[in-house]
């Protein structure tokens, strides 16, 4: 599945987390919900389907 296929939010989370790598740049859901302006539970569930599609999280 390329980036430019998914959701705007799925393509955020995916660029989000792509920046941090490794134990030590580790991000917080909570953290990372507030600012894509969601709420953790819907930042959850997007995860989820990304991993579903077998994409790299």
């Amino acid at each position: 599945m390329k980036l430019k296929d998914l959701q705007i939010l799925d393509q955020n989370i995916v660029k989000i987390l792509s920046n941090h790598k490794g134990i030590d740049r580790a991000i917080h859901g909570k953290v990372l919900a507030k600012s894509l302006n969601i709420d953790l539970r819907t930042l959850q569930s997007r995860i989820e389907y990304l991993q579903k599609k077998r994409c790299a999280i």
